[in-house]
């Protein structure tokens, strides 16, 4: 009995070593290692009513005259109100003759909240992770690609996060399509872009 249970010992302590030696000592290696253990499930993505834009009062023009008397008063209305007559004409007569300035519109851009559940089976979390936000048409065809970096402070072996966040600035149509994937790899060319590498790279031989 006592040497079946001192074999058990020895393969659990080979087991912990091998998985310690599985575990990449290279910074860049780790952080590679380490977000292998993630998976990110969009949950739902919902475009954000614009906000309307803020009024500002018109100003106020005070003839200072007219605070003398009634009649001071009676006679700047009047002469406000013939201005704005006369102005109103002007730009009548402006529209006939197609001397009106065109209004410059951009093109009408949406905000979109996305909803996503991240999933953790390391034993060690990252401070964050940086996901893939692509936007594609309703003909599935690529029209924009984006990353952003997730805080998952305190993420646990085993547990999902659910994770919100607003990206701005979509040229949003009916009928498109989002998207929000971890890579698998990321190119050396192109860790620069994602925060947790950011250590890594400062302490990496390479």
């Amino acid at each position: 009995m006592r040497r079946n249970v001192s074999l058990v010992f020895v393969l659990l302590t080979l087991l912990a070593l091998l998985v310690a030696a599985c575990a990449p000592t290279d910074p860049i290696a780790r952080v590679d290692y380490v977000r292998a253990q993630y998976t990110v499930q969009l949950n739902s993505w919902l475009p954000q009513a614009p906000e309307p834009p803020p009024v500002e009062p018109l100003p106020v023009e005070v003839d200072e005259t007219a605070t003398e008397g009634a009649e001071a008063t009676d006679e700047a209305v009047a002469s406000a109100a013939a201005a704005a007559e006369e102005a109103a004409e002007e730009a009548a007569e402006g529209e006939a003759d197609g001397e009106t300035e065109p209004i410059e519109t951009g093109p009408a851009t949406t905000a979109i909240l996305f909803d996503l559940l991240v999933n953790f089976q390391g034993d060690e979390a990252l401070p964050g992770i940086t996901v893939e936000v692509t936007h594609a048409g309703a003909d599935e065809q690529e029209k924009d690609v984006r990353l952003q970096y997730i805080e998952t402070p305190g993420i646990v072996k085993g547990a999902t996060k659910q994770v919100d966040f607003v990206l701005e600035g979509f040229a949003y149509e009916d009928g498109d399509l989002f998207s929000v994937d971890l890579a698998t790899s990321v190119p050396a060319d192109a860790r620069g872009n994602y925060p947790e590498y950011a250590d890594a790279l400062a302490n990496s031989d390479g």
